[in-house]
């Protein structure tokens, strides 16, 4: 006759259990659940690889010893552990207003790449003009972004970050091919030289335009985004960009990208108006405050 394990599950009270993150993301949230062995070191359980409860071995909390003139099953105490591993991002908080998101292009990069993916993800707001010991702690060099996918591990550098997220969530892909990668790379060191220079002749507007309009060249092409008909990572890096040098360059120099470059004009719209955009982009006026004190340098 086959053998029986009489399980008990000990929960947590509700007041103990984590919630989900609150910041941004609409995935589902799922806990991860610890059971420890039975006595004959086997998970009493079937385990259901669909299942988003993920079973993890751990040494028994407790044991009933069986006694043995008794035929009754040895019993066992197991422990139900419920935790939330969380993705976290660091990202610079608006000049004067620590608790409002800021203008890095950087950090809306990494964040467009979560929010694309339906990743949830929890915002850490960085005042970068009073960075805490905490922050200092995880990002030495005190830059922003800075990303935790849930394992403890601080990763800095939005290229670098913006790769882990593809590996780990790879659905929907945003990998961009090889030979469009680089499209529009140049724009946004372009638009900083136009930006901050006082010659009108020293040729800065004219390179900002000759990049420009090899990006209306490849979306005439290819478009409407650089990779087609769907959005990628190449995408996702420059629509930050445009956006700054729009705003910027039309603030501080009353300038705006030439209304010939149709693509282009396009291009911008699309990106600017998708949700993932909206949701992640800094308020134009904390964008001027952030590149006042450049320009004016």
């Amino acid at each position: 006759m086959g053998r029986h394990v009489r399980m008990t599950i000990t929960l947590p009270s509700p007041s103990r259990i984590p919630k989900p993150p609150e910041h941004g993301g609409t995935a589902s949230w799922a806990p991860h659940v610890i059971l420890t062995p039975s006595v004959s070191g086997e998970l009493p359980l079937p385990i259901n690889p669909a299942s988003p409860i993920s079973p993890v071995i751990s040494p028994p909390i407790a044991r009933r010893r069986r006694n043995p003139k008794s035929s009754l099953p040895v019993r066992e105490k197991r422990q139900v552990v419920v935790a939330a591993m969380g993705v976290e991002v660091c990202v610079k908080a608006a000049v004067g207003h620590p608790d409002t998101l800021g203008d890095c292009p950087f950090s809306q990069r990494v964040l467009l790449t979560l929010e694309e993916k339906k990743v949830p993800y929890e915002m850490k707001l960085i005042d970068v003009q009073n960075k805490p010991d905490w922050f200092l702690k995880i990002s030495p060099e005190g830059k922003v972004p800075v990303f935790n996918g849930g394992d403890g591990k601080w990763i800095p550098d939005s290229d670098v970050i913006t790769q882990v997220i593809e590996e780990k969530y790879p659905t929907p892909s945003l990998v961009t091919p090889p030979e469009y990668a680089s499209v529009g790379s140049k724009i946004f060191s372009c638009f900083i030289t136009f930006l901050k220079s006082k010659d009108p002749n020293d040729g800065s507007e004219k390179a900002l335009l000759t990049e420009l309009q090899a990006l209306e060249e490849h979306l005439k092409a290819h478009g409407p985004f650089i990779n087609g008909q769907n959005i990628s990572a190449a995408d996702l890096s420059l629509a930050p960009k445009l956006y700054h040098l729009q705003v910027a360059l039309e603030h501080f120099k009353g300038w705006k990208i030439p209304e010939d470059l149709t693509n282009v004009h396009a291009y911008t719209e699309a990106l600017f108006s998708r949700e993932s955009f909206i949701k992640t982009k800094a308020a134009k006026e904390h964008l001027i405050a952030g590149w006042a004190p450049k320009v004016n340098a």
